[in-house]
């Protein structure tokens, strides 16, 4: 039988397991074809497929996932063969919790969340998609730009966005505390408004005799 995707969570790496849920973005839409992510009414997760998957199975899809646990880069993760994953149907996806930046963090990861705030820094270019950081006050978090979700949108420094996808994580250091970043990979998962413009200044009133 299918768990919970909470108690999958839990579990230790390499434990086998079966979840079900609904993709929240492609499965095979990132990491060259090997990922995405699902979430059921508990909880959602990463997924790392063994090889390329081709065509990618959309975002919305009821699926069944076969494979073990594990903690890649920090990430929880479940680690599925091609012939593990079953896909049951077409869902709505699951609705976004709006987070603050600075709380995008481990008791949300594998959730869809909607983060809105500044981008601080240059836009960069990422192997997924167009990197931004972004930050409401709280604190920074990236966020990944999908070429769906970019679309004809040109996000810059000082711009204002909101973007929406599920919450992941890829810590090179070690720390398990890093390296948070949210994927916006669907048609209008990202919004940008840009910086208003400052008023022109107005001219001192002439003084009557």
């Amino acid at each position: 039988p299918a768990s919970p995707i909470s108690d999958a969570r839990d579990l230790e790496d390499g434990a086998a397991v079966v979840v079900e849920g609904t993709l929240t973005t492609a499965l095979g839409d990132l990491e060259g074809g090997r990922a995405g992510f699902v979430q059921d009414p508990t909880a959602g997760i990463a997924v790392y497929l063994d090889a390329e998957l081709a065509p990618a199975v959309p975002a919305g899809s009821r699926v069944r996932l076969a494979g073990t646990l594990d903690s890649r880069y920090a990430q929880r993760t479940l680690r599925v063969a091609a012939g593990g994953v079953v896909v049951l149907g077409s869902d709505a996806l699951p609705a976004p919790a709006t987070t603050a930046t600075g709380e995008a963090g481990e008791p949300v990861e594998g959730l869809r969340l909607t983060v809105t705030g500044t981008v601080t820094e240059a836009p960069s270019d990422l192997s997924d998609g167009l990197g931004l950081m972004v930050d409401d006050g709280t604190g920074p978090v990236r966020v990944i730009v999908g070429p769906a979700a970019l679309g004809v949108l040109d996000p810059a420094r000082g711009d204002t966005v909101t973007a929406t996808g599920p919450l992941g994580q890829r810590d090179s250091g070690g720390t398990g505390l890093a390296g948070y970043r949210l994927y916006a990979t669907l048609p209008g998962e990202l919004v940008v408004e840009p910086p208003l413009a400052s008023p022109s200044p107005t001219a001192n009133p002439t003084p009557t005799a």
